[in-house]
């Protein structure tokens, strides 16, 4: 999805659950409750995007978790499919948890 058409659609969600609108009530509900399929055994479809990024991203990742303590904020499609950063993380040996939104 490009990214401007991504940003005024979760923009509209955002504002919906904030304005308790019930127009689009599934699409609302399905993102407050944040029951996201990460389809973590999918390949990943686009290289440049995802599968270069991460994999440039874990090059840095990885030595920033060894010595801090790091919040990582990505875009939803950098945690999917089998080069997501979930399982790139997993795969080196970290637990990844989910952490309650409020």
């Amino acid at each position: 999805m490009p990214r401007k058409l991504h940003k005024r659609r979760l923009t509209n969600i955002i504002h919906k659950i904030r304005t308790k609108n019930s127009d689009d009530c599934a699409e609302t509900d399905w993102y407050n409750r944040m029951e996201i399929d990460y389809q973590l055994s999918k390949p990943c479809g686009n290289s440049f995007v995802l599968t270069d990024r991460n994999n440039e991203w874990m090059k840095k990742i990885s030595e920033l978790l060894k010595t801090n303590n790091c919040f990582i904020a990505v875009g939803l499609s950098h945690l999917m499919y089998e080069c997501g950063l979930i399982n790139q993380l997993e795969n080196i040996g970290y637990t990844i948890a989910p952490m309650k939104v409020k």
